[in-house]
């Protein structure tokens, strides 16, 4: 066959060359079944070699494919005698070195056949030369394989004559290669056909998850209610390994976990996450995404033994998105998702998890608006309840007879207004270092009474807020107990009143502080700054209700000391009468005395005489009991005296 055209091929009986031609459509067909029956470009590759080299008498048949990133081509299937050798040489794409000089190289640059009929005396194998010539190599031609215009490697034959490879066995060998080629096409739209069948399997279960999610968002009534019910539908409807939600605990560098569903869930929720860039913990794909706000994806993450690996294939390995979750544009935690690393590189995928995580930041806003809302009404109603305790405690200022009566019918109002564990009143007592309790009410009132408060800075138990209001003439609120070293004295009170937080005001009279008004409830930051100017108005009333109490008082003594004198007065100018009219010294003594002890309200008003001789003194004069008039002198007790004891 083609006579003509033969170049390089020895000379000899025209049969030797039909038979060859003929092998070589022989192995021409074989290559067609191979390609007709291969599952795999592996498999292909195997059974070509196999299929060329048992039907085409060449020294080895093999294929050489792309290495990524290096520019080498390696060894990928073969067969032969020269197989050994060719898997052990380095072949490189790259035009201007040796070993990208040969068939190979040539032949994958230019896409098309490279042939060489002398191939230990060709310049272009002088990278491999020593190796030809001991196996016996004596032509050999290298075919491109191509795939989607792009070459991806080589088919490679050697022969042990010269000469031995004419144009027809090479354009056959072309035919080979071409059909190899086109087998790879049709995997490569296999390959993309399943794969773009699996990217929209993967993206219809992200698709359910996120109906799943946005479910559970309108139905959750609680946030962990929310991050619970997202967590089932990212597993459960989006097929992930496992979903776990962490948050930022108060005042920490830490993430907790406070929810999750999945496998190996307790091996996740038992590692610890931090914030902080500078913490081993905070180093991670969950630190950076709190950090930074944006998703973070770490791959090639061992799945544990027993775990599902539909998604992750053979490999055994799995990915993990970190995905940031804010409310109001801070971040707040970290909502991380275990899935197939496949999955992982599908952007689509990844827009989708981010977008279920800003699905869950929306309604964390949405909440966070709720809750507010709810802090507000709730400090509303408090203050109204305030108003109306105020109202209450001036009317009980008003009416109150008495500070103790007063301090009770306020302790009262303002514990019933207000909603406090209990609502006390300490006076300072003269020369005491502690205050007295006056007055407490409220659901824990009989453990309040047991509060030993001290103003001495000097004693524990005057360090409190009590202590310090009492010192400083401020307000002085501590709307977290529990945080509060000060308030070790007071541990015990604490938790048996169940307390969070308490304010003290100060009671001040005419400038000095004479108590404290306590204040303790059941929450954390009950005292907010409204709520505090409303109490201390509250102080200030009581404190001025003291003021009029002791004013009062001293007008009350007042008065009596002016009545006092009035009569003391009367009673001067009645005995001056009594002298002027007495005809006797008896009757004078009576006059006086009587006068003297209705005057100035005296109990008895009495005269004595000294007797000479005696040891006695004689009671000459005595105001008149009841019944007796003034001239009775015998209803007078007469009665005798020591002298020594005048």
């Amino acid at each position: 066959m083609f006579p003509g055209r033969l170049k390089g091929v020895a000379l000899g009986p025209s049969g030797i060359v039909q038979s060859s031609i003929g092998r070589t459509f022989a192995a021409l067909n074989a290559t067609n079944e191979a390609i007709l029956y291969a599952k795999s470009p592996e498999e292909l590759y195997g059974k070509v070699c196999e299929a060329a080299f048992s039907s085409g008498s060449f020294l080895a048949t093999t294929v050489f494919l792309l290495e990524p990133d290096t520019g080498r081509l390696t060894f990928a299937a073969g067969c032969g005698d020269d197989v050994a050798r060719l898997r052990s040489i380095s072949i490189s794409t790259l035009a201007n070195i040796p070993e990208g000089d040969g068939v190979a190289g040539r032949a994958f640059r230019d896409q098309s056949a490279s042939v060489s009929n002398d191939y230990v005396n060709d310049a272009r194998s002088a990278a491999w030369r020593s190796g030809l010539a001991a196996a016996g190599v004596g032509a050999a031609a290298a075919m491109p394989l191509v795939c989607n215009g792009r070459s991806v490697g080589v088919f490679m034959v050697t022969r042990r004559e010269v000469d031995s490879l004419g144009e027809e066995i090479v354009s056959l060998l072309e035919r080979i290669a071409a059909n190899v080629s086109f087998a790879l096409d049709n995997f490569d739209h296999e390959a993309s056909r399943k794969s773009g069948e699996r990217a929209m399997r993967r993206l219809n279960r992200m698709f359910g998850a996120i109906s799943a999610t946005n479910e559970a968002i309108l139905r959750a009534k609680t946030e962990h209610d929310l991050y619970q019910r997202v967590c089932d539908a990212a597993v459960f409807s989006g097929k992930s390994f496992a979903t776990v939600v962490l948050l930022a605990e108060p005042d920490t560098h830490w993430l907790e976990p406070v929810a999750g569903t999945g496998e190996a869930l307790d091996l996740i929720t038992q590692t610890r996450f931090s914030t902080d860039p500078d913490n081993l913990y905070g180093k991670g794909i969950c630190g950076e995404a709190f950090r930074t706000k944006r998703p973070c994806i770490e791959h090639d993450i061992p799945i544990s033994t027993g775990t599902s690996q539909a998604q992750a294939g053979e490999s055994g390995l799995m990915a993990c998105v970190a995905l940031p979750l804010t409310r109001f544009g801070r971040s707040i935690g970290v909502l991380i998702f275990f899935i197939g690393n496949s999955w992982a590189r599908d952007e689509e995928i990844i827009a989708l998890l981010a977008g279920i995580a800003e699905n869950v930041s929306v309604a964390l806003d949405t909440f966070g608006r709720a809750t507010e809302k709810a802090k507000a009404d709730a400090e509303r109603e408090r203050l109204s309840r305030m108003f109306a305790a105020l109202s209450a405690t001036n009317e009980a200022i008003m009416r109150a007879r008495s500070r103790l009566e007063m301090f009770e019918l306020v302790c009262a109002a303002a514990a019933h207004g207000g909603g406090f564990n209990s609502t006390s009143i300490l006076i300072a007592k003269p020369g005491d270092d502690f205050l007295e309790m006056m007055a407490v009410a409220g659901p824990t009132a009989e453990n309040a009474r047991r509060l030993n408060v001290s103003r001495s800075e000097a004693r524990p138990e005057g360090r409190g807020v009590c202590g310090r209001a009492f010192r400083s003439r401020r307000a002085c609120i501590d709307n977290d107990f529990l945080g509060d070293v000060a308030n070790n004295p007071f541990r015990e009170i604490i938790d048996r009143e169940d307390a969070r937080s308490g304010a003290a005001f100060p009671l001040i009279v005419d400038d000095e502080p004479v108590g404290v008004m306590l204040f303790i409830s059941a929450k954390r930051n009950t005292f907010s700054a409204e709520f505090a100017e409303l109490l201390q108005r509250l102080a200030d009333n009581v404190a001025y209700a003291l003021g009029s109490f002791d004013r009062a008082d001293e007008k009350a003594r007042t008065e009596e000391q002016k009545e006092r004198l009035r009569r003391m007065f009367a009673a001067l100018s009645a005995t001056n009468e009594a002298i002027m009219r007495a005809k006797s010294r008896g009757e004078l003594f009576d006059l006086v005395c009587d006068a003297a002890a209705v005057g100035g309200q005296f109990i008895s008003a009495t005269i004595r005489l000294v007797r000479p001789g005696e040891a006695f003194l004689e009671n000459v004069a005595a105001p008149a009991p009841t019944g007796c008039g003034p001239a009775k002198s015998s209803c007078r007790p007469m009665r005798r005296v020591r002298r020594d004891r005048r």
